[in-house]
């Protein structure tokens, strides 16, 4: 009885002898995008300025609320 291993020859295949699947090119479609014109120019920089205000008034009730909650965890204020 032989008491060698048996070997076995393993053959991979590269994939270029594998044959290549093909896929079409994608129909790219562009969506034109519009961006909505003010009809009078004035009231473009009226909304700009309502819009800025909007936003400072929430940076401050955000930057507010955080001082507030602050001083509550250090004691500073009573919690209601």
């Amino acid at each position: 009885i032989p008491t060698k291993p048996h070997h076995t020859l393993t053959i991979l295949q590269t994939s270029s002898s594998q044959p290549q699947k093909t896929q079409k090119p994608r129909k790219r479609t562009r969506k034109a995008t519009q961006v909505p014109q003010p009809c009078d120019p004035m009231k473009h920089v009226a909304n700009e300025a309502v819009y800025k205000e909007l936003d400072d008034s929430l940076v401050r009730a955000a930057t507010t609320a955080s001082s507030l909650e602050a001083e509550q965890d250090s004691g500073n204020i009573n919690k209601t």
